[in-house]
């Protein structure tokens, strides 16, 4: 039964188009971090890229509200 539930909540998560929240999602859900574990490893995936001339920064806020508002709109 658990087994079948993490393979549901897997294959949820899998089919999720943005990287970015299939990561936060993997980390938080699957990885069992928790927020601001989350938001140090989003930081190390997301080191190199630059978004709109700025370095991203998560951190344990922006990763709970861009889970939060995905959901909302899911």
């Amino acid at each position: 039964m658990l087994l079948e539930l993490i393979n549901q909540v897997e294959d949820y998560i899998a089919g999720i188009d943005k990287v970015e929240i299939r990561n936060i999602m993997t980390l938080y859900y699957v990885e069992n971090m928790n927020w601001v574990q989350v938001a140090h490893r989003m930081n190390d995936l997301y080191k190199d890229q630059v978004s709109k001339g700025k370095i991203r920064c998560y951190t344990d806020s922006s990763c709970r509200q861009k889970h939060d508002r995905f959901l909302e709109k899911d």
